[in-house]
């Protein structure tokens, strides 16, 4: 099956078995070094008219938008990717927009815990929010759950 996989995609592969030992630290800890590795680089112009025609793209504020094309977010003419959880946590939230989603909705959703949770809506919001210490787009509510304010 393995070989199968290999030659019908030309993405990058990782096994993982998740009964070892700090399985997802690893995996946390991999994924966000790629992430460093490719985001140094790219950098792009306030002009992102040649980014209309991209399929996906969600505007979150007047100068910040989601491509989910390129599992990436785009502020203030800056390229800033996103770590595969940042980028399904993201996502969910705007399947559900407009509504509150409760933390342990989105826990059960990424299969992670609580703090793991907590830590990558800090991430999202250092990459969305122009002052991350007083979210106006990823918002919670206490007993409510976190929800997307795409107005701000």
């Amino acid at each position: 099956m393995l070989d199968s996989l290999m030659t019908e995609t030309t993405a990058p592969l990782m096994i993982v078995n998740p009964d070892e030992k700090g399985a997802l630290k690893k995996l946390m800890l991999l994924e966000q070094s790629i992430c460093e590795m490719t985001r140094s680089p790219l950098h792009f112009t306030d002009d992102t008219s040649h980014l209309s025609k991209i399929s996906g793209k969600v505007i979150l504020t007047d100068q910040t938008f989601f491509d989910i094309a390129s599992h990436c977010i785009y502020t203030n003419g800056e390229v800033r990717l996103l770590s595969t959880l940042e980028f399904k946590l993201l996502y969910y939230l705007i399947q559900n927009a407009d509504k509150h989603v409760p933390a342990n909705e989105l826990v059960d959703y990424l299969g992670t815990s609580e703090g793991v949770l907590y830590i990558y809506i800090n991430k999202i919001r250092s990459k969305i929010e122009p002052d991350p210490q007083k979210p106006t787009v990823l918002l919670n509510e206490r007993g409510k759950g976190y929800i997307l304010n795409r107005t701000a």
